[in-house]
């Protein structure tokens, strides 16, 4: 059995110096994206996207078998939606009067989104057809975290009881200082980490010219070593500005992204799946170095 392996691999490898042939490649994508983490209630998972671009480079050792190698922009995204309601019993407003806060947040969306640059390796399969050529990928890339970045916006509504009036404020918030607004938009930075991702890619090849291929097909992403670490988590999206001291109902303007929360748990391993669409150039047939004088 171990002589049939290398002979296989014997001829393959004195095929490749008749064969050897290279390609050159262009192509964006974009699809559906998720960070993989898992969401507890009362959020809720929404669907995001991801696009990127490629550049790659293949060399074919024989027809159908090659090594790749390129480098690679992305996007990966992720978002949450929020609608419940909040309270903080007993602070103190700014005349120093004690009452009961709530905070209604409605169609509250807190997106997450990471740029990456990445080093692919990739074996590649060509299956020529009569009209078309097939190519099958899998591979795998170092993945170099640029930035990360969160942002959210929804409608808020700060509300107010005060027991000792036997009062609720939610008439007219603005004349009690409290406040309804769908204009707060907070937004941050997230410390993404280097990583590690494995990808299969599914391509039809179509001719253009002889040297100009146009090529459309699937590919999918999984990212296999975490992508984010989360800080000491707090309990929801708004957190108090002055735990120590008078606590004025101006603390709920303070957002800490939900990803850093206890809505969400688990590890982040980001997934993608989508389409690509590119051109790929096919150099000739590397000749002979040293080609044969028959006499």
């Amino acid at each position: 059995m171990r002589n049939k392996w290398f002979i296989i691999f014997l001829l393959s490898a004195l095929s490749s110096v008749a064969f050897a042939q290279s390609t050159f490649e262009f192509a964006i994508d974009g699809g559906w994206s998720m960070w993989g983490y898992s969401v507890n209630s009362p959020a809720k998972h929404t669907t995001s996207f991801s696009y990127g671009a490629h550049v790659g480079y293949a060399y074919f050792l024989t027809p159908h078998f090659g090594l790749g190698i390129g480098a690679d922009f992305r996007r990966h995204g992720d978002a949450l939606t929020l609608t419940t309601t909040q309270t903080w019993n007993d602070v103190t407003d700014t005349d120093g009067e004690h009452y009961n806060h709530h905070l209604a947040i409605n169609k509250w969306r807190d997106q997450q989104r990471a740029f990456y640059v990445s080093i692919p390796i990739s074996i590649q399969f060509r299956i020529p057809t009569r009209s078309v050529d097939i190519y099958l990928m899998a591979g795998a890339s170092y993945d170099i975290a640029l930035n990360g970045h969160t942002s959210a916006q929804g409608t808020l509504t700060h509300t107010g009881d005060y027991p000792q009036w036997n009062m609720h404020v939610d008439d007219d918030v603005h004349a009690y200082g409290f406040y309804s607004t769908g204009d707060y938009k907070p937004s941050g930075k997230l410390s993404m980490k280097n990583t590690a991702s494995a990808f299969i890619r599914a391509d039809v090849n179509i001719p253009l010219n002889n040297r100009w291929y146009f090529f459309a097909g699937i590919i999918a992403r999984y990212t296999f070593l975490s992508a984010y670490s989360q800080p000491e988590l707090v309990v929801s999206g708004f957190r108090d500005d002055n735990p120590i001291g008078p606590k004025a109902h101006s603390f709920m303007s303070t957002y800490e992204p939900m990803i850093n929360t206890s809505l969400v748990s688990g590890s982040f391993h980001p997934v993608t799946v989508g389409v690509e669409l590119g051109v790929r150039y096919v150099f000739p047939k590397r000749k002979h170095k040293y080609p044969c004088k028959c006499i």
